[in-house]
This record gives C-alpha cells, structure tokens and sequence, in this order.
C-alpha cells in the first residue's frame, strides 16, 4: 500500500500508527505550501542563499548544490531545510517576481498566459473556445486595447513576403472584406459577395506609395474637383482627316491628336460619342513635365477590360459604369513628350481623361472650338472641317488673280489658325483634281507648286511655272506638325 496520496504526496497515516499527529501536521505543511502556491523565484539551479522561512521555489532544469536531482520540482524552504515536492502536469503556480502564471507540462514550466514572464499561452479563449488555428478566440460585443500613458500599437507579423498579415470581416465566417499585406508587402484592399470570388479594390505601393484601384473607381462623373485633361480631343469629336472610322496602319492618325499605337487597331465613334476600340490606340502628349509624377487615367462606362500604359506605367481598367479609371506613376525618365495608349479588344467607353494627381476629378467642360484651336496646332487644313484632305471641292480653297506677264508667278500665303507645335509638313491639293503638289489654273490647268518658305506661322507657296495674266489660281493645304 502506498505511503502517500498520488498527486499532492501528502503522507498517510498508518493503521495503529503511534504520533499520528507528526504525520497529519506533515500533511497540513504540503497543503499549506500547495495551496494558493506563489513561488519566489521560477527556474533557477542554484538555491537562495539565505531564503526566508516558508519560502517557495520552482528549480531549475540543471540545479545544483541542496537543489541536486530535483530538476523542475517545488522547492520549500523549511527549518532550515529543503523538502522538495514532484509536481504533476497541469499544476499552476503564480510567480511573484515577474507578476505571471506558470504551468507544468510534465516537462517544465512554461507561462499560462502573456505578461511578465514574456510569452503566450499554448491557447486562449474568452468566452469561446480556442483552436489551434485560432489560438486567442473571444466573443464579446466590443474588445478594448488601450494605452498604458502613451500610445498603442496592434502589430500583425508574417514569416515572409508572400505570407498574409491581414484584418479579415466576415459575415456568418464567410469572408467579406480585407484588408492588409496579403501575398506581398504592398498594402491590399479586396472584397467578396461570397467569399470565394475577391475583387481587388485598391493596392498601395510599398515602395512608393502610389495608389492603384484595380477594380476602377466610379461615380464620380459628376462631383469631385475637375483637374485640366492632358489629352487634347479626349471625346475624339474633332476630326479634321474626315476620319470615317475602321482600320488604322500602325502609327495613322485617325480623330484629331490619336493614332493607331504598336500593330494598328480598328476604332469607330458613334453619334453618342461611345469609342470602340480594338488594338492599341495613342496619343503623344507635347512635353509634359511629368516624369516621376502621378497621374490618374479613367474613362467613362467601359464595358470591357482596357490596358493603359503611360510612358511604360501600365495597368488596367475594368469594365463598369460610371467613370473608373487607376492611378499611375510616370517614370522618372520620361523627360520628354509622353506616350499615353489604350488597348482594348472590342471595347466601347466614352471620354478618356489623364490627369495630375492620384485621385480621379470629373470630366471637365472643353468648348468645340477650343479643342479645335488645340488641335490644329499639330494639324490644320483649308478645307470645310467635316472635308478630308484631297476631296475634289472649291469651299475653302484659297485663290489668287495673276496680274503681269504671262511669265509671272502667282504667290499665295497660307497662314495657319495658331502657331504650330515646329516647322509643319505642308502639302498642296488642286481644288480641281485633289492632286497633289498641284494649284488649279481658271482654264482647269493644273500648275506644280513650290514654297518661297514654310514658317510655324505660315507657308508662302507659288506656281513653280510661269502663267497666264489675269488668271485665277486656287489651292487647299494641310500642315501637320503631329508628334
């Protein structure tokens, strides 16, 4: 029969034992240093040097001297003596020193819970149960973390870049929103109706803070502050090419200031002013001052995914309604003139707009004629603006009479509505014929053409052959001056 109680070895007092009140009072002693057990000291292997009486400690894992062979037990300082107890997996003892629960795993001692000793418990749960996945688990209608005199921080850490640090809300467990470093280091924003299908809301460069909106942004067609639109003839209204819509060579112009980017692409207008587009689609924008800047590109109501790229920042648009659009970082080389391109494939939309700043404005209000005048600084005609260059046509034309001899030349001074972006290619149409090179006599002749001189204000152009006194002349012109 054993001598003692299995788990606290408090001693048994024998059948016919004499002083059995040694071994009650033995009995009291273990209760009393069991009971309530708060130690003064926790892992040493050395024993105190002068401990008080009564004194509790828990040995170290190597210990030495009166403690020898006593690893991890409970330490009483008694009479001048040490009686030592075995603990039992599952005993808690309150540490004095450093104000924190213990626990014997049947091993060692390791902290209850988080504070002065330092380090978490296996699991936690307030008013819920914990599970090794959710290790500290709480239901309550509100939880509060505030500060000891100062301020507080809540820090979420991940092992490596492409783990997730995350705050995840959820609807009956089913995740709905997050937000946090999910997958990289960049700061992500995402949703879901389901929890399965995510939508990328917003992402925040890690590196340089620049703010991208996947998804597009919407609803600000008609409200926010409008910021002036670097892109001239954004709704593609101006045409003076009498561009009918179809198929454009790569690098063609087609609306006034846009032509086909890298492969060509096919692009149409409808009355409504909706653009569709397939392939890539550019405009050079004159000189910006832009590099190392942010910019914001949206377009109205695209019904289908756009690539955009300035000066090589690239991202996309997502079909929507509303005006949606991302923000984009110029590079810090881009020096010089910018190349904006849209590439879509069958997508209609209405009105880009580039502007600068990360956050998207409203369109904003840019008369016909001061769109015209912008654009007419990289081309401008003589013709009707609804005529294509070459049309066999007299309205517009430009006319001068011959006055001398019939070895006369006939000087005519096309002046162009605004001073060019450079030096303009100039060409010249016979009104008669729509050839080229070309000015139309009165007598249905057509005369070669030479310049006396091209300036960015004007062109002085003459018949390179003598002509007959008191003949008309007439010719049309283009200037083009595009980038």
């Amino acid at each position: 029969m054993s001598t003692s109680t299995p788990r606290c070895q408090f001693p048994y007092i024998a059948a016919g034992q004499a002083q059995k009140h040694v071994t009650h009072n033995e009995a009291l002693d273990r209760l009393d240093t069991l009971l309530f057990l708060a130690v003064e000291t926790a892992g040493g292997n050395a024993p105190p040097v002068a401990p008080a009486e009564g004194s509790r400690h828990i040995v170290g894992p190597a210990p030495t001297g009166a403690w020898a062979g006593q690893a991890h037990a409970i330490a009483l300082a008694e009479d001048g003596l040490w009686q030592f107890l075995t603990p039992q997996a599952g005993w808690q003892a309150w540490h004095v020193a450093s104000a924190g629960a213990l626990v014997f795993t049947g091993s060692d001692w390791q902290p209850l819970a988080s504070g002065g000793a330092g380090g978490p418990a296996m699991l936690l749960g307030i008013n819920t149960s914990a599970d090794v996945t959710n290790r500290l688990a709480v239901a309550s209608a509100a939880s509060l973390f505030t500060h000891e005199g100062a301020g507080h921080q809540i820090k979420i850490n991940k092992a490596g870049a492409a783990d997730t640090a995350s705050l995840l809300m959820q609807d009956g467990y089913s995740g709905r929103a997050e937000l946090g470093l999910a997958g990289d280091d960049d700061f992500h924003l995402k949703v879901s109706a389901d929890g399965i299908a995510w939508h990328e809301a917003m992402v925040i460069s890690r590196t340089d803070g620049t703010v991208a909106f996947p998804s597009g942004v919407s609803g600000l067609a008609g409200g926010g502050t409008p910021g002036p639109n670097l892109l001239i003839n954004a709704s593609m209204a101006i045409n003076q090419r009498a561009f009918a819509g179809g198929a454009l060579a790569e690098s063609q112009y087609g609306f006034d200031r846009w032509k086909a980017g890298t492969g060509g692409c096919t692009l149409t207008r409808a009355g409504n002013g909706a653009i569709t587009l397939t392939g890539a689609l550019c405009q050079i924008i004159e000189a910006p001052q832009l590099a190392g800047q942010s910019v914001f590109l949206s377009v109205e109501n695209p019904d289908a995914t756009l690539t955009v790229d300035v000066a090589g920042a690239s991202g996309t648009i997502t079909a929507g309604a509303g005006r949606r659009g991302l923000a984009l970082t110029v590079p810090g080389g881009a020096t010089g003139d910018v190349a904006v391109t849209l590439t879509g494939t069958g997508a209609t939309f209405f009105r880009p707009l580039l502007t600068i700043g990360e956050t998207m404005t409203a369109y904003p209000f840019v008369s016909t004629g001061a769109d015209l005048l912008a654009c007419q600084r990289y081309f401008c005609k003589t013709y009707n603006l609804d005529v294509a260059p070459g049309a066999v046509t007299t309205n517009g034309q430009m006319i001068a009479n011959a006055v001398g001899t019939s070895a006369g030349h006939v000087t005519l001074n096309f002046v162009y509505p605004t001073t060019m972006r450079s030096v303009p290619t100039v060409t010249v149409y016979s009104p008669g014929s729509g050839l080229t090179g070309k000015m139309r006599r009165s007598d249905g002749t057509d005369l070669n053409t030479a310049f006396h001189g091209i300036s960015e204000r004007s062109a002085a152009i003459y018949n390179a052959v003598g002509t007959t006194s008191g003949s008309i002349h007439a010719l049309h012109c283009t200037a083009q001056a595009e980038l």
